[in-house]
Formats: structure tokens, sequence, C-alpha cells
């Protein structure tokens, strides 16, 4: 086996699983399709945020990425939350719950782009960027993972957080029901 856990997409779900892990000391692979680290300052504000509630918000901690991100980060401390169709709702506040918060919201790409310094210093994390996975292949007792440079790999673990249409997901024809939000 050549790496403990794979996990394939490396958005903010991929990259702060990676950090975890790898941060203990687990063997991880970072697999993604596109050149993720690449990220300028700059885009910084892309319009994409990043809610981190009470237990993110540890983990977050626990990395040390919060100093870098909570000059920027905004709190919140009421949540309303409805179905589609106005039926029932429920309604919570940090007070209900004897917090201050509930959480922040910040940025998505300075969330990333404060794994990514973490994560390029990581020594139990391996990156294969601008692959795609193509095939996937579970045995007895781990799982192969073929990429599109031809690659081989095998893990112990893989996960798929590659997004709404996962490719891991279709790979391994696992169902899901969805829906449109009417957004764009």
């Amino acid at each position: 086996v050549d790496f403990e856990v794979i996990i394939i997409g490396s958005g903010v779900t991929g990259s702060l699983l990676a950090a975890l892990l790898s941060s203990n000391g687990l063997k991880v692979c970072l697999i993604d399709k596109k050149k993720p680290l690449n990220i300028d300052k700059n885009q910084k504000y892309t319009g994409k945020t990043a809610a981190l509630n009470l237990f993110s918000l540890n983990i977050i901690k626990e990395l040390r990425l919060w100093e870098a991100l909570m000059p920027e980060a905004t709190r919140f401390d009421k949540l309303y939350v409805w179905d589609g169709e106005g039926s029932s709702s429920v309604n919570f506040s940090a007070s209900d719950i004897q917090e201050d918060n509930l959480g922040f919201v910040v940025s998505n790409n300075s969330l990333l782009i404060s794994l990514r310094k973490l994560l390029s210093n990581l020594d139990s994390l391996s990156f294969m960027f601008d692959q795609e996975v193509v095939e996937i292949k579970s045995k007895k007792k781990f799982t192969e993972i073929y990429t599109s440079n031809g690659e081989k790999i095998t893990s112990s673990l893989i996960v798929g957080a590659d997004g709404s249409r996962s490719s891991v997901r279709q790979l391994l024809n696992i169902r899901s029901r969805t829906w449109s939000y009417n957004q764009t």
C-alpha cells in the first residue's frame, strides 16, 4: 500500500482533511485535476465564502490557521434554517447554547491560501496535481487508483472530496439525488 489515505479533490474539504491527517503523521496523497496550490493573494475575494461552525473553527485553530483568517472573518450568532417549501423552520442563536457566537464566515480563497501554506510544509503529504482519476479498483485489503497520466497508486482508504459532480462517485457508481436551487 502506497498511502494510508488518498484524498481526491483539494478544495476546502479535501485540503482540510489532508492537513489534519498529515499533521497527525498519516501518509496521505492529495489528488486534483487542477493545479490548486497556485492561488494569487489578489484573488482573496471571489464571492465564495465558507461558514465555519464552532467545530470547524476548533479544527482551524488546532491547525494554527485562525490567526491569519481572524482579521477578515465575520462572526455570526444567529441562524435561521427553513425548508424549500416554507413548511418548517428552525431559528436559534448562540445564547441558546451559552456561546458568544455560532461561528465565522471567511473568504473561501483566504481559507485555501492559509491551507496551502500549511500543506506545502507537511512531510507526510504527497501531491498529484493536474491529473484525473480515471479508474478505481477495490481489492480485498486496499484500493487501486489509476490516473490520467498512467500512474497507479494504492491505499487502504480513499476519500472523494471532489465536489457535487464527483468523478469518484461516478467511477464507483454511487447514486445521488439532486435538485435545482435555481441559483447560479
